[in-house]
């Protein structure tokens, strides 16, 4: 597998985490969330090689969510534009995923390439997460505590990343089963993942790397 793709998609993916931190509420920012998340779909479709899909598939899904949440603001609901947005990064990031899952499983080889696809997925999970959690806090009255009324992308993102990797400041905790339900599977799946996918590869990696 070739390192370069890879490395360039654990920094969009990175991109990624900064603009749903820093773009804030504004449609514009929401709009700029669901641009970054698509551009990270395309690399990963790259990295998959399929070729009729690297630029048709994110461009099309891309332009259909950001539909959608167009839409939902012109409802003007808040909650209602939070799931929206929610769902979009649900798609978004799952594609992504399953087409690097691809990748690696197809593999022959453990390289560097691979590491950093598993990191990459690990980046993901954390997405994946947060997504949930905005997506729960949008249908469910006080799903979360310690942030306003209505969570913003970057709270959902700060718990799922302290979550999975088990740091747990408590400042913002899930008030509802529901929520609770979510962040004892983020916390497992995270710490699984980290001690066997993880250090599998990166053993593997070491065993395959010529000596001296």
């Amino acid at each position: 597998m070739r390192t370069l793709p890879f490395l360039r998609l654990l920094v969009g993916i990175l991109v990624a985490y900064a603009v749903i931190v820093g773009a804030g509420t504004s449609p514009v920012g929401q709009a700029g969330k669901v641009l970054v998340l698509g551009a990270v779909l395309g690399g990963a479709l790259r990295i998959h090689r399929r070729r009729g899909h690297q630029v048709l598939l994110p461009v099309l899904l891309t332009a259909g969510l950001l539909g959608l949440t167009l839409a939902a603001g012109l409802l003007g609901s808040a909650r209602l534009v939070n799931a929206t947005l929610a769902v979009d990064q649900l798609v978004l990031v799952a594609t992504s995923g399953y087409a690097i899952v691809r990748v690696l499983m197809a593999a022959n080889q453990v390289d560097i390439a691979a590491v950093l696809g598993v990191l990459c997925i690990y980046l993901l999970l954390a997405l994946l997460f947060s997504a949930l959690y905005q997506l729960g806090a949008a249908v469910q009255t006080g799903f979360l505590t310690g942030v306003r009324a209505t969570p913003t992308a970057a709270d959902c993102l700060y718990l799922s990343v302290i979550t999975l990797a088990t740091v747990g400041y408590g400042d913002i905790t899930p008030a509802t089963e529901l929520g609770r339900t979510v962040a004892i599977i983020e916390a497992l799946v995270g710490q699984l993942y980290l001690v066997s996918v993880v250090a599998a590869v990166v053993g593997g990696w070491r065993a395959n790397r010529p000596p001296g």
